[in-house]
């Protein structure tokens, strides 16, 4: 999505800002609806059941054990607290935004977001080093998120951290809302045109890469065919020289009719023959041998 590539599409980074701090004014106006882990359906017992069960054996507790279904938090696609999400977004987008409202915002989402080590090595001393004007509202959001520290040791150690940085940083008077919708409205004038006809082109090159597979399928498609036709006509034409030349090829044809023919009378044997209990075909064999010796002794008397 645009609105996740901060660094390449400046307007849509604006956008995306202008609309976290618009919704942060209100947030009542539209709930934030929060993700749940799904829950196991529970069988529904009479109330009969539900007393059998504990007439029979009344220390016995049964306790439904939540699963867990995420047992790595990366930080970034498991956010479910609305608050961390928006403060994210505002470190993020505010990074990509070189203007002091953008300054201002990363320091507000760095805040709201709670990465207070990471505030105290990596962002603040970054805009202490660069000097550049950061609008006071923001260091004011900072401060006030920091004071809502639940824990008060934690709290003093990081207040006692970050306020020296925070007392070196070039703060300017403003608000951030009227100065990121000034910075927007003049992004629109100057950029509007070149993202309209970018647009543009990406849909071009979208058909016309679609226009390319489809192509590409007819064309495979089509040769398909043709293979198929090859075929045919191939085994038409085998199919017609054999007829023609029936007469003069007789006895090879007659070997080979000869050869399937007993291959397929095999096979049928082979699937027809019924199964015989051992003892039968035992008592069969020993009346084949009897029959054999007797013809044996029939002919000697003959001679």
């Amino acid at each position: 999505m645009l609105q996740e590539d901060f660094n390449s599409h400046p307007l849509s980074t604006h956008m995306a800002l202008y609309s976290c701090l618009k919704y942060m004014e209100d947030p009542a106006a539209a709930p934030w609806e929060e993700e749940k882990a799904p829950e196991e359906d529970e069988e529904e017992k009479s109330p009969a059941q539900e007393a059998q069960g504990m007439d029979d054996d009344e220390d016995e507790q049964v306790v439904r054990v939540p699963f867990l279904y995420e047992p790595h938090h990366d930080d970034h696609f498991d956010l479910d607290d609305p608050q961390k999400i928006l403060g994210k977004t505002l470190n993020l987008a505010g990074m990509a935004i070189d203007t002091p409202a953008g300054r201002a915002c990363q320091i507000w989402g760095i805040g709201m977001y709670g990465k207070w080590e990471e505030a105290a090595t990596i962002d603040l001393p970054r805009l202490v080093e660069a000097g550049n004007p950061i609008l006071a509202e923001g260091v004011e959001k900072f401060r006030k998120y920091l004071s809502e520290v639940e824990d008060e040791e934690l709290r003093s150690q990081w207040t006692e951290k970050l306020e020296p940085l925070l007392s070196k940083l070039h703060t300017v008077p403003g608000d951030i809302l009227p100065a990121l919708e000034q910075d927007l409205n003049q992004l629109v004038a100057t950029k509007e045109a070149e993202y309209i006809s970018l647009q543009e082109k990406t849909y071009q090159e979208w058909i016309e890469a679609r226009q390319a597979k489809w192509d590409k399928q007819v064309e495979d498609y089509e040769m398909v065919k043709r293979r198929k036709l090859i075929e045919q006509r191939k085994k038409e034409l085998k199919d017609k020289e054999e007829l023609l030349s029936f007469f003069d090829n007789w006895d090879k044809i007659h070997l080979e009719l000869e050869k399937a023919t007993a291959e397929l009378n095999k096979e049928k044997l082979e699937k027809e023959e019924e199964y015989i209990v051992p003892e039968v075909k035992s008592w069969q064999r020993k009346m084949q041998e009897q029959a054999k010796e007797q013809d044996h002794i029939s002919n000697a008397n003959f001679d």
